[in-house]
């Protein structure tokens, strides 16, 4: 009896341990899908969320490709705009490039130039689109991807009439 005993308490812990082994990597994964879910929808909205801000504050833009736009404000008069006047020397662009700053219409990152100072806003991109139906409103579409343990997460964005504060005619 003592060894079927024995037997029968090491298969059940056999069998205990076994699950709990594939329970905890079944939640790390769960847990490494729902971060990678979440880091792609935060990295979209921020991009499109800083490209907003500066296109709020626009005079004017420039649609130079369908990945590469330029923002284009009024003249700076110390503390306030002259809104009749644009400033064509202080303008940002943003575009689709890769990590250096290089445009590239399939690189896998947004990036924000300044005055010729680029900076990386966002990487997985995907997709990025600039199109307009108004000269006072700008359209973004946006696709960003993460792959994690051989599987795509992806976040789509579509920003829809972001107007220009400081549009005239």
């Amino acid at each position: 009896g003592t060894l079927v005993e024995t037997t029968f308490v090491a298969m059940f812990a056999a069998i205990i341990v076994t699950g709990s082994m594939l329970m905890t990597v079944g939640v790390g994964k769960s847990y490494n899908r729902t971060t990678a879910q979440h880091t792609v929808d935060q990295g979209a909205s921020q991009a499109i969320q800083r490209i907003t801000r500066d296109l709020q504050e626009a005079k004017q833009f420039q649609i130079l490709t369908t990945s590469r736009i330029r923002i284009l404000f009024p003249v700076s008069t110390g503390d306030s705009y002259n809104r009749q006047v644009t400033d064509t020397v202080n303008f940002i662009e943003y575009y689709r490039g890769d990590e250096d700053g290089t445009v590239n219409a399939n690189g896998d990152c947004i990036i924000r130039s300044v005055a010729g100072a680029t900076r990386v806003i966002a990487e997985g991109v995907a997709e990025l689109e600039f199109s307009s139906e108004s000269p006072s409103s700008v359209i973004v579409d946006t696709r960003f991807d993460t792959t994690v343990n051989e599987h795509t997460f992806s976040c789509s964005m579509t920003h829809r009439a972001i107007l220009m504060r400081n549009y005239t005619l």
